[in-house]
């Protein structure tokens, strides 16, 4: 298959808060077209998670950017001059109702897509039919439906079959169990003669999934996202004593579901209650070693983070599922390495090119040296991963200028050693080896 290039972290990932909300407005418009469910699937799935997550629960503030992953967080703002989320989140959420229901007269057809708490009309020919539905989603699976009709009538009501829900699903009429299986077009159609008070009761099997898409997205190696129904979940760093980075996450593991009320502090409009996940796992080192310690932490919903402050918060965690010689996973892939320079200012070793430090003091310095007129012209570091396979999908050059005599360079080359010779790593972009060069 392709790779793609879709990186998580919060400098190459900016998933705009706009780009998801014109997502559920193509997806809208294919499924007038083909009226097919799984365009209100994937609306379901940005609607949940970043859609909602460009508004904070308190809903005055809002997310640009809708990172998988960030080392520190960044708070929420109140205002860009560039105001183009906040008003498209106010439209769609003013519209949301012409989201849930559709109608196709020529085929005297309702359609029930999303199930969400509301009340509604529609028009059947000459016939205006009422539906109050109440749900649990997305949190569980379960709606009601009760339909107002001034005389009974016939018709075809669609409800979709979310496609997360695998299992039995179950359908009830009146009390009665209806056989709920979906077509092609993946709806589940019921046509009879409704009548006023038509109770229709939806039970949807919702379950943790593990989703990995590593085999065409590179960066996602070794990695999986956690979701249960069409929710994402994601770890802040605040709800785990343990380094996000190690984090391992996988069948394994222990994942309980619950219900809190007290998320944010200010809960109005009950935006303070949410499910969250709690996880008892283990870290990558011991998941490695196959012993039995465990850690604890807590997943929360996509569309919940940056709400309590800014912090670190990942959406991929490790799985195990990528093998290594050896490796300490309490330290990054460059602490692993074995860094070397050709030319070393002896007030800044070769030590500060891999220690995480990015402060004034800790810096690798090069200098031009008459003495030594190329190596210092054109200084080279390398970083020896000794007898490990590393698969590096980005790495992260910094430089320090004080617009004095330490300036930046005026380019960079990043080259890996195939065996024989060192090549050009900008030009590499397969499934196996991906660099993403930026300076």
């Amino acid at each position: 298959p392709e790779s793609y290039e879709l990186p998580n972290d919060e400098d190459l990932a900016y998933c705009e808060t706009c780009a998801s909300i014109s997502n559920v407005f193509w997806n809208k418009s294919m499924f007038k077209i083909f009226g097919d469910s799984k365009y209100f699937d994937n609306i379901e799935k940005q609607l949940y998670n970043n859609v909602l997550s460009g508004v904070g629960l308190d809903g005055t503030s809002f997310n640009y950017t809708n990172n998988l992953e960030t080392i520190e967080g960044y708070l929420r703002t109140s205002w860009k001059g560039t105001p183009c989320c906040p008003t498209n989140l106010v439209r769609l959420i003013n519209k949301l109702s012409e989201y849930i229901y559709a109608t196709d007269k020529e085929t005297n057809t309702a359609f029930v897509n999303l199930f969400i708490g509301s009340k509604g009309n529609f028009d059947l020919g000459d016939t205006n039919i009422g539906v109050d539905m109440t749900s649990s989603m997305p949190w569980e699976g379960n709606a009601a439906l009760t339909l107002s009709l001034e005389s009974a009538k016939e018709f075809t009501l669609k409800f979709r079959l979310p496609s997360w829900a695998k299992g039995a699903n179950a359908i009830t009429i009146n009390g009665e169990s209806y056989t709920a299986t979906a077509g092609s077009d993946g709806y589940v159609a019921i046509t009879r003669s409704w009548a006023n008070g038509d109770v229709i009761t939806l039970n949807f099997p919702m379950s943790v999934e593990f989703v990995r898409n590593g085999d065409v997205i590179p960066a996602n190696k070794g990695l999986t996202a956690v979701t249960r129904g069409p929710v994402t979940y994601c770890v802040e760093q605040q709800d785990s004593t343990t380094d996000l980075d190690l984090l391992c996450i996988n069948e394994d593991s222990t994942i309980t579901p619950e219900f809190v009320t007290n998320f944010v502090a200010d809960n109005t409009y009950k935006t303070a209650e949410l499910q969250v996940l709690k996880v008892t796992g283990q870290t990558i080192n011991d998941y490695k070693k196959g012993n039995n310690n465990t850690i604890n932490f807590t997943m929360i919903p996509y569309l919940a983070w940056s709400n309590r402050g800014a912090d670190g918060m990942k959406v991929y965690l490790r799985d195990g599922s990528e093998e290594y010689d050896t490796w300490d996973y309490n330290k990054t892939i460059a602490e692993n390495a074995t860094p070397s320079a050709t030319t070393t200012h002896s007030n800044s070793p070769v030590s500060k090119l891999n220690d995480r430090d990015k402060a004034y003091g800790s810096r690798w310095s090069s200098w031009l040296s008459s003495a030594y007129p190329n190596e210092s012209k054109y200084p080279t570091v390398t970083y020896d991963f000794g007898a490990n396979y590393v698969k590096l999908t980005a790495t992260d050059v910094y430089f320090f200028t004080d617009g004095g005599g330490c300036q930046l360079p005026d380019n960079v080359d990043i080259e890996y050693w195939n065996g024989s010779e060192w090549v050009d790593g900008t030009i590499t972009n397969t499934p196996e080896f991906t660099f993403q060069t930026r300076y």
